[in-house]
């Protein structure tokens, strides 16, 4: 209120100030001694020059390709709408896809303006005219309707009757503007009739993606087929494939006969990234080519393929042929390294080759390992060859090394090579080295290729499902093939910590889960995997007071949330005093790269998702905050530059039972170049992954290696010590409140292997 006297002409004059809202007003002078009617002053306050734009907030969701009407203010430093703005503005959005929409005009500080967004994902809409400018909330676009389902990879394959396809058939469901379609349903169907191919899944759904495939095993009829993947809508996409026959050796000119055994076979010419064929016999080595022998009373029957154990289903025990223990194994063991490595350096595209060890350098390594960490390690070779009944006597190039007379009371022994035409009747062959130069062989004829991968694949499938325990039966067959045959070797030795380095199709097993009738596989041993010991730096580094940088995502424009993880986040840094954490906006690769500059972490923690797919490592990535890094890019991160110790990839899967992907996961710590990762074979619960991760961190500072660590770990969750009671985790040394999106699981055991066995160490398990 304004007061004022009159002046000797009876008039008083006062000055207003008009607030910070626009409109129109009623300002009243009153005399409070005179009964006289108010005067009325009419006001008007107009509203300032425009400084920012608003854009509607209200749209939040939109499909892909669709209009939808977005409405642009002007607004003053006071909220007010500038109803004198006139100027033109323009329209830009975060979509690549879209172009801005310039020239648009607003009547009375407001305009009405169709905006199409294509790419799916939060998207943002940006109104400027000079210097004033305004942005829209997030707007979620949602994928189109499917309209085309492409070839990925696995078109134009050429294979061998009853053999696997190299590649997986791929294929990729996107909408019209490139958005992948997850969650839809693709079927593939081979002829039933003539040439063909038995596809392991018929019926895939497209994961985030739009990513389905299946691997394919050519049936007994050569000759060119189709492969047709069909979506729900009709898509098809064609796959061409041929299946060949086998060549024939008695088509073959018959080679000269000698009267005589060289005593120094000729080698057989070096493959590709000139190393030695797998079991190459060098030049010089004095030892006559024998057959191997056949394990008393076999008769060399292997089981029809594809025949799996039913869940529960004993199974007979598997006979195998017992080498004697050899001290100091000739040099011909290097060949077995060489085999395993070429895989990787060929996917992974690695330029540096690897020499391979010598017996005596991988004798030192396991004995410097015991006496550093009081642990007991062992290496388990496991492999396919071909059935002996199929190996022609004296002319067999694949002798993986070859045992004088001396060492083996029976007679020559011959270790076989892997076959370097896999085949689905190949026989398991299981070689392990042990620290005190002891090297066993096992042939097991009774687990063949397609056997042994097809139970796999059904172990993946069925320990999955945390509510059953159809695994089991699957989880023992599996054991008595590839355990038993080495359980009592391994136990008279004090052995305490097994490594495999594998062969395909048995990268993937989820080997705590492995069962033998009575406990798991975890009770007994700590577990890794390798690609093979000379891609591996096998030095000893403790980490019992380790720096950790932990990075993570509870929220993604595509994938699934992750609601447990600032959870997971914190109860790291909680545990571990030198550690630095980024969450969400803050989980970016330039922050990583920043944060490694600064300081030299012993551990990366990435929890967030990762996916290892078929083809290329291009396919395979880690999800960042709002980027995906390829599985090829990893050198770039310069991991191995200070070295890191171990990355921890909390949240990945793995495509079941395909080579490549196998590849990207086993060979993940040789590409990024860190000693150790530790992974996960299948996306397991947030509260499994909270309750895992955070005893191992717990246990990582009180034991020598770190394989142990996780072999805590996972015994604590079999053994019901980590739990969720009452909206808590419960760990053996903490209560950790529950984030409230996992509160509704209710109270609940994680004892199933589901919740366990997947995570993996890969590389440098000590």
């Amino acid at each position: 209120m304004l007061t004022g006297v009159t002046g000797a002409d009876g008039t008083v004059l006062f000055n207003p100030v008009a607030n910070t809202i626009a409109g129109s007003y009623t300002v009243q002078a009153t005399i409070t001694d005179l009964k006289i009617s108010p005067l009325p002053f009419s006001l008007t306050n107009t509203p300032a020059s425009a400084v920012e734009f608003t854009v509607q907030e209200s749209l939040t969701t939109m499909t892909a390709g669709t209009s939808q009407d977005v409405t642009v203010t002007a607004l003053d430093l006071f909220g007010n709408v500038d109803t004198n703005f006139s100027d033109p503005l323009t329209l830009n959005s975060s979509d690549p896809q879209v172009s801005p929409i310039t020239g648009g005009n607003l009547t009375n500080g407001a305009g009405l303006f169709g905006v199409e967004l294509r790419t799916a994902g939060s998207q943002t809409v940006t109104a400027n005219s000079g210097a004033i400018a305004g942005n829209s909330g997030p707007i979620q676009v949602t994928a189109a309707a499917p309209s085309q389902l492409a070839i990925a990879s696995g078109n134009n394959q050429v294979t061998t009757i009853n053999q696997a396809f190299p590649q997986s058939l791929t294929v990729k469901l996107n909408d019209l503007f490139g958005n992948p379609i997850s969650g839809t349903a693709i079927a593939f169907a081979a002829p039933t009739t003539g040439a063909s191919g038995t596809p392991t899944l018929t019926s895939v759904l497209t994961d985030a993606q739009g990513i389905a495939f299946t691997p394919l095993t050519a049936n007994q009829q050569g000759g060119a087929f189709q492969v047709i993947a069909t979506s729900p809508t009709l898509l098809t996409a064609a796959f061409n494939l041929t299946n060949i026959l086998s060549v024939s050796t008695s088509a073959l000119p018959a080679p000269p006969v000698s009267s005589s055994v060289s005593s120094n076979p000729a080698p057989v010419p070096p493959p590709i990234l000139n190393f030695p064929q797998l079991g190459q016999v060098q030049p010089g080595v004095n030892s006559p080519l024998l057959p191997p022998a056949r394990p008393p009373g076999s008769t060399g029957q292997a089981p029809q393929p594809g025949q799996a154990p039913q869940p529960g289903q004993a199974m007979p025990p598997p006979r195998v042929a017992l080498a004697p223990d050899v001290r100091n194994a000739p040099p011909q063991v290097e060949q077995l390294e060489q085999g395993v490595n070429r895989p990787f350096i060929q996917h992974l595209n690695l330029r540096t080759l690897p020499s391979p060890p010598t017996p005596q350098q991988v004798q030192n390594t396991l004995q410097t390992i015991e006496n550093q960490t009081q642990e007991k390690p062992a290496l388990v070779y496991a492999f396919f060859k071909a059935p002996e009944s199929d190996l022609a006597p004296k002319v067999d190039p694949g002798v993986l090394w070859r045992l004088p007379d001396g060492h083996a009371p029976q007679g020559s022994e011959e270790f076989v090579a892997p076959s370097g035409d896999p085949q689905p009747t190949d026989e398991l062959e299981l070689v392990v080295v042990m620290g005190d130069g002891t090297v066993l062989r096992r042939r097991v004829p009774t687990a063949v290729r397609s056997q042994v991968i097809t139970t796999m694949r059904q172990l993946r499938r069925t320990v999955i499902n945390p509510d059953s325990q159809g695994f089991l039966g699957h989880a023992q067959a599996l054991h008595q093939w590839l355990i038993d045959p080495i359980t009592a070797e391994l136990e008279a030795a004090g052995i305490t910590n097994l490594t495999f380095i594998l062969d395909h199709g048995l990268r993937s097993i989820p080997w705590a889960a492995l069962h033998d009738g009575e406990q798991f596989l975890i009770e007994k041993y700590s577990l890794a995997i390798m690609p093979s010991l000379s891609l591996t730096d096998t030095a000893y580094h403790p980490l019992n007071r380790p720096d950790i940088l932990a990075m993570g995502a509870s929220d993604f424009q595509v994938q699934d949330p992750l609601p447990g993880v600032p959870t997971e986040l914190t109860a790291i840094t909680n545990t571990i005093a030198q550690s630095q954490s980024f969450l969400n906006e803050g989980f970016t690769l330039a922050n990583l790269q920043t944060a490694r500059q600064a300081e030299a972490f012993q551990i990366v923690h990435l929890a967030t998702h990762g996916e290892f797919r078929p083809g290329s490592p291009d396919n395979s990535y880690i999800q960042f905050w709002r980027e995906q890094l390829p599985l090829s890019d990893f050198p770039s991160l310069q991991f191995n530059n200070p070295p890191v110790d171990l990355l921890v990839l909390s949240a990945c899967q793995t495509a079941v039972g395909d080579p490549e992907a196998e590849l990207g996961f086993a060979g993940l710590a040789v590409l990024a170049g860190v000693r150790s990762v530790l992974g996960s074979l299948w996306s397991v619960s947030d509260a499994g992954t909270l309750g895992l991760m955070t005893t191992f961190y717990q246990e990582l500072s009180q034991l020598p290696i770190k394989s142990e660590a996780l072999r805590q770990a996972q015994l604590a969750m079999l053994r019901g010590q980590i739990r969720i009671e009452a909206g808590r985790l419960i760990t053996p040394s903490s209560q950790i409140p529950l984030p409230q999106a996992l509160q509704s699981l209710g109270d609940r055991t994680l004892t199933h292997p589901y919740f366990w066995s997947a995570f993996t160490m890969i590389g440098n398990p000590w």
